[in-house]
């Protein structure tokens, strides 16, 4: 699925899908939430923690935060 076809279906810009797979912006809660069903994952599936499941790690702020995962890192269900 592109990054823009995604966007519209969660109601959010093509730039931001880009931003959250690119580890530049976290979702709201509520986007994760839309992200995950709009693609038919889990919220495990769709985001992946960088390091050590339920450490600090995925606060904003710590380059080892929770990051979007993607088939080729380039778009969300390729």
């Amino acid at each position: 699925m592109s990054q823009g076809k995604l966007a519209e279906l969660c109601g959010v810009s093509r730039q931001t899908i880009n931003a959250i797979e690119n580890d530049k912006y976290d979702p709201s809660l509520q986007l994760a939430f839309d992200l995950a069903r709009t693609l038919e994952l889990t919220l495990e599936q769709c985001f992946v923690p960088k390091s050590g499941h339920g450490s600090r790690s995925a606060e904003k702020g710590n380059p080892e935060r929770s990051r979007v995962r993607s088939d080729d890192d380039s778009s969300f269900g390729g």
